[in-house]
């Protein structure tokens, strides 16, 4: 896809893996309906968790920088594209419910934070491996860390504030030596 932009130069707008152009992200991307935008963050999310698990970490990572606008752009979008981010929370793919939790924890976190707390405490097999599973927890650890204040490695230092949020997190005596 190749159009001339304002400076007469062309520019090109890169196809997604999925190679439909109605998912192409160009510079316009405050013209794309709600609904176009989410459909192109979920394809992005599930390419990025097939890159993951073929451990092809600089696809992933082009992947996850794809996302950052189209996030960027629903949270700005009040109430419609907020609304469509928290409707995410309870989609089928981990990596989605992951982006979607990251950007409502910061105007809903009683709403974003049992997500995140599932993501992180519950066993993600065998619908994904090893490698996209850890990615998942360690992403969901970091962000409740981070919202919660908590600056050590011990897992355990959880326990409480997810318990507040109805999630059990059992403790773990090997992590407080």
């Amino acid at each position: 896809m190749a159009s001339t932009g304002p400076t007469g130069r062309i520019s090109i707008a890169r196809l997604p893996p999925s190679g439909r152009a109605d998912l192409a992200m160009t510079r316009t991307i405050s013209d794309k309906p709600t609904g176009a935008l989410v459909a192109a963050l979920v394809e992005y999310e599930e390419q990025r968790r097939l890159a993951i698990r073929r451990e092809d970490t600089p696809a992933a990572n082009r992947l996850y920088d794809k996302t950052v606008p189209i996030l960027k752009e629903l949270v700005l979008r009040e109430p419609e594209g907020r609304d469509a981010l928290e409707a995410l929370l309870q989609h089928s793919s981990a990596f989605v419910r992951l982006s979607a939790a990251a950007k409502v924890l910061g105007w809903a976190p009683n709403k974003a934070i049992p997500v995140l707390g599932r993501l992180y405490t519950e066993d993600l097999k065998p619908a994904y491996t090893p490698a996209e599973s850890g990615s998942v927890r360690l992403t969901a650890k970091g962000l409740l860390y981070r919202h919660f204040g908590i600056r050590s490695f011990n897992p355990n230092h959880l326990i409480e504030p997810l318990k507040a949020y109805g999630i059990d997190w059992p403790y773990r005596p090997h992590f407080d030596r």
